[in-house]
């Protein structure tokens, strides 16, 4: 049985123009999106042609794009042109297929589509390590963009100033940075983005929502950790106690998940936009936007392996900093957040 699936799925690698009207079974996809999840070019291909053209599935031209941006990241030949074709169409609010903020001297900050989907928001009950505020909802959450990495001292420098991180180092994530740091640093790179001519009125820069950043996290899987199930899976795509030495390391090292991003587990936990409730947020775009801490995300350097679930909520004061502490920053249509 093995040796059969395994045949179908180099067959279907291979000779795509041949199966291009077949509706393929779940079984097939999980087993793509696995692939796709352990960053093989061939199966993010597939999956984007999958998505563009319905089979199977319900077509969904900007989850088609974000398989085929990675795809192409992963090099493989067809697919930065198949990106470009399909986000010249899609347009993601005006900004193309990707966004980058340009600092000079190679300092850059690189925003990828996140597609619009649904998805369970939470983990299951059996999950180790979960926490009673992790109940399971369903979220519907429309497309953005967020940036590949965490934001780097390179970058916070450009923007700030003064550089507050423990451990230094211009591609590291920079740390030490309180939520309303954070917010101040996405208000002042949106002032210049406009000031500049930059970035279109009708965008602006931010924190993604709690519900936005599990989203662009797990990418389309619904592992407690994108890249399986097991330490060694984790290690594969994190910084964590388990291999971080006690610090912070460059952003971007670690494999990404299935739609580019790096780092969205350990390293640096991350702050969000919204404020902390005890019950996970369902429905369209949720942000819960009352009470008194904020929410932090995506574990970091000292945190073990169920510390650095997609589904993991840490709650701290707006002024709480920290050395495990950063933030990336998210591009969203202008009073959508």
């Amino acid at each position: 049985m093995m040796m059969k699936r395994i045949f179908f799925l180099f067959t279907f690698l291979c000779a795509w123009t041949q199966l291009s009207a077949t509706a393929f079974t779940p079984e097939v996809l999980a087993d793509l999106k696995q692939r796709a999840m352990n960053g093989e070019a061939n199966a993010l291909y597939a999956l984007g042609q999958i998505y563009e053209n319905g089979n199977g599935v319900a077509a969904d031209k900007n989850r088609a794009l974000a398989y085929y941006i990675s795809a192409a990241r992963a090099e493989h030949s067809q697919a930065k042109e198949r990106a470009r074709l399909l986000g010249d169409a899609a347009k993601h609010g005006g900004l193309g297929k990707t966004y980058t903020v340009n600092f000079g001297n190679d300092n850059k900050m690189e925003f990828l589509p996140v597609p619009a989907g649904t998805f369970k928001m939470g983990s299951p009950y059996n999950e180790p390590g979960r926490s009673e505020d992790e109940a399971q909802t369903l979220v519907e959450i429309s497309t953005f963009m967020l940036a590949r990495t965490e934001v780097t001292q390179a970058q916070w420098v450009a923007v700030m100033g003064k550089n507050p991180s423990s451990h230094k180092g211009n591609n590291l994530p920079v740390t030490q940075v309180s939520w309303y740091d954070a917010m101040r640093f996405c208000e002042k790179l949106t002032e210049w983005g406009r000031r500049e001519g930059r970035l279109p009125k009708h965008v602006k820069f931010t924190l993604p929502t709690e519900a936005q950043w599990e989203y662009a996290c797990r990418a389309g899987s619904e592992k407690a950790v994108y890249a399986g199930d097991s330490k060694e899976a984790l290690s594969r795509i994190a910084w964590w106690v388990g291999n971080a030495r006690y610090k912070t390391h460059p952003c971007g090292q670690k494999r990404a998940n299935a739609w580019g991003l790096c780092d969205m587990l350990g390293n640096a936990k991350e702050w969000c936009l919204d404020r902390y409730a005890t019950t996970l947020p369902g429905g369209k775009d949720p942000v819960v936007e009352r009470g008194s801490n904020c929410i932090i995300r995506g574990g970091g350097w000292g945190n073990t392996a169920d510390g650095c679930r997609a589904a993991i909520r840490y709650n701290y004061p707006p002024d709480f900093r920290n050395s495990d502490l950063g933030f990336r920053v998210a591009l969203v249509q202008d009073g959508s957040n």
